[in-house]
């Protein structure tokens, strides 16, 4: 269009992307190619201008036989709330299927410095314009106040320095909202070393207020990237890093001065990796083979890999910089191949035993769809035995039904990009389907995690049934499994579980209300320092400087 805007493109794939803009260049659709016309598809012809750039071969291509269907729809409003404050709203429209309920809409609301207020998203149908606002598998109350700020439990607080950095933040803990988590940064040189502290709860000590982290890191700016040259840890253990003028690392070492060192060639290309860890040496008596050495050919393409035990693997690349062959130390060659029609998809994996002269030991061959999406994958062995897996997908790629070598099929649906349904089936003599197993999926929460899962046989009779229950943060707080009966009275509880963390976001007790037992986990800033199953005796972890466990219990590793 005059406009200059990409209005269609074809990968070298061979996806078909077509788009359709307003008259400020803003997005307002677009559509993907396919070859089933449906009910809401239109043609290329339809749906692009009738003036437009493109070559000859590419036009014959957008015609009338060019079938698009949906997959994304944009539009821009201007809101003024009920106090009279205005908004700019910006909505996203996915479709999954031509179905109400294959569809996801966000809703993002700015205010006139571009700064988010809400966001608002609806799965499938959007309750709030129905009678009722619970939906198979989602509920949610509608927002109508644009003014609404969220309370101190509610949410993360931000505090900012005069530059726009963050001096701290506070969130509510994930077992009680009224006790607070505090994460503070404090800066020194210029900001080029910063002190991160985090205090909170420990249900383990009882207290509220427990520093459970505070470690410095200091950083340099190369080519406007900040790298990291300093880090120390619990125990004031630091590992120190340096890198070139490129920010390439050169070196990292350990608290225990174990260090790593790389080598670039003139193209910022890994050329040597040396650490002791690979090498497996003793640092005073170091092996003159280095850990890693990489070989490359005067295009840049890798030729060589050599390992500390000089064990080598050899590749080949075509003009593409596409891997054709691998060769290991061992002789056996993994081929590549590729699509012939000039779409640039891998189309098969061949490894050979022993070179591409003897029989081939397996190979996997790939085929695809008219969108490039994975459409079958197929095994086979030396002895011509072959195992394939056919996929379907959705308009967004989400996969509907995967087809398995022994007969079986899954099915999912879904609600919008919610899973609500899964069954795996067979079809038996005659066409019949026998179900094998399925399950249902419900999701009522922000965290768009399921709140129940139940799942059995087709009849009926040993069905499922986990529930979860999860923080505003998405933590798991609750994990029930029940076998359900024919009745509620019926029902059999088979495990209980209640998570309990502390103010880092570590695993602090797990309580079983099926034995009563708690596991209960002490650390020392992230490293797990101790764990107790119920009354037994005290388990203790001793690390090294490395942070390399070196006793675990009555176990010593070395």
């Amino acid at each position: 269009m005059a406009s200059g805007e990409l209005l269609a493109k074809r990968e070298t794939s061979g996806r078909l992307t077509c788009t359709r803009v307003d008259g400020f260049g803003r997005n307002i659709e677009a559509r993907m190619q396919s070859k089933v016309t449906g009910t809401l598809s239109t043609t290329a012809k339809e749906f692009l201008p009738k003036v437009y750039a493109a070559s000859s071969d590419f036009m014959k291509l957008l015609s009338d036989k060019c079938i698009l269907d949906p997959v994304q729809q944009y539009s821009y409003d201007l809101f003024k709330s009920s106090a009279g404050n205005s908004y700019l709203t910006s909505s996203t429209l996915s479709y999954f299927n031509d179905t109400d309920i294959g569809q996801l809409q966000v809703l993002d609301v700015v205010d006139c410095v571009g700064q988010k207020k809400m966001q608002r998203s609806r799965q499938g149908v959007d309750p709030a314009s129905s009678s009722t606002d619970k939906h198979v598998t989602w509920k949610c109350s509608p927002w109508d106040n644009f003014e609404y700020q969220p309370g101190p439990s509610e949410g993360t607080t931000s505090v900012f320095d005069k530059l726009g950095r963050v001096l701290n933040q506070t969130r509510p803990s994930h077992n009680d909202s009224a006790i607070n988590v505090v994460s503070s940064l404090q800066y020194s040189i210029d900001g080029g070393t910063v002190l991160e502290t985090v205090t909170g709860p420990d249900s383990n000590a009882s207290a509220t207020n427990v520093v459970l982290w505070s470690a410095p890191r200091t950083y340099i700016s190369i080519n406007g990237k900040e790298h990291i040259i300093s880090a120390t840890n619990q125990g004031a253990l630091t590992s120190e890093f340096t890198c070139d003028v490129a920010g390439n690392l050169l070196s990292a070492s350990d608290p225990q001065a174990k260090r790593e060192t790389r080598k670039y060639n003139s193209l910022g290309q890994l050329r040597i990796l040396d650490n002791v860890y690979q090498r497996m040496q003793d640092p005073a008596k170091p092996s003159e083979q280095l850990s890693m050495t990489y070989i490359y050919n005067g295009t840049g393409q890798l030729e060589k890999t050599i390992n500390a035990n000089e064990g080598a693997i050899m590749f080949n690349g075509d003009s593409k910089g596409r891997p054709i062959s691998e060769t290991g130390f061992d002789g056996r060659v993994l081929r590549y191949q590729y699509d012939d029609a000039g779409k640039e998809r891998l189309s098969s994996m061949t490894v050979y035993p022993s070179g591409e002269a003897k029989q081939l030991e397996t190979k996997l061959s790939f085929e695809y769809d008219e969108r490039a999406r994975l459409s079958s994958r197929a095994l086979t062995f030396a002895d011509g035995v072959e195992y394939e897996i056919v996929f379907e997908y959705d308009w967004q790629g989400q996969v509907m039904t995967k087809s398995y070598p022994n007969g079986a099929t899954k099915l999912n649906k879904y609600i919008g990009s919610l899973l609500s349904y899964s069954e795996v089936y067979a079809e038996g003599p005659g066409g019949q389907r026998e179900t094998w197993l399925d399950g249902t999926f419900e999701c009522n929460n922000a965290t768009e995690k399921p709140n129940k899962i139940t799942f059995g046989k087709a009849d009926g009779q040993t069905d499922f049934q986990h529930t979860f229950e999860y923080d505003l943060q998405s933590y798991t707080l609750s994990h029930n499994l029940d076998q359900l009966g024919q009745s509620p009275s019926d029902t059999k509880p088979l495990v209980q579980k209640t998570y309990i963390y502390n103010g880092a976001d570590q695993l602090a007790q797990n309580l079983d209300g099926m034995s009563n037992v708690a596991k209960k986990y002490n650390y020392e800033g992230k490293r797990l320092k101790n764990s107790q199953i119920g009354d037994a005796n005290m388990k203790n972890y001793v690390y090294d400087s490395s942070g390399n466990i070196l006793t675990k219990a009555d176990t010593t590793i070395s």
